[in-house]
């Protein structure tokens, strides 16, 4: 089975769980990355891991925004989009049922 990619949907980019994963990884790399310093309060702390995490998640949302729609102009000028074949694989259920049948 051949599949083509001709056309990224910048909509569901946006309103799709994206950009919920992409801040949930953001938000887990910022705490653990997180400066405990004596000088700050758990507030501050708190309030840095959240915007560190906003910032990351804005940043690569548009920096996928911008690479579909250049994946986008570039298929519309005649680039040939993406192109995965996929071959049938049999399940090993399936092949025990027909050994089974055959004896």
């Amino acid at each position: 089975m051949r599949l083509d990619i001709k056309n990224i949907s910048i909509k569901s980019i946006v309103l799709s769980v994206y950009p919920i994963v992409i801040f949930i990884f953001s938000l887990v790399r910022a705490g653990v990355s997180a400066e405990i310093g004596l000088e700050l309060s758990l507030f501050q702390i708190l309030m840095s891991v959240l915007l560190v995490a906003l910032v990351e998640t804005a940043a690569l949302v548009i920096l996928s925004l911008v690479f579909a729609f250049f994946y986008n102009l570039f298929c519309a000028f005649g680039m040939r989009g993406l192109r995965i074949t996929l071959e049938d694989v049999e399940e090993p259920a399936a092949q025990e049922s027909e050994n089974d049948g055959a004896r």
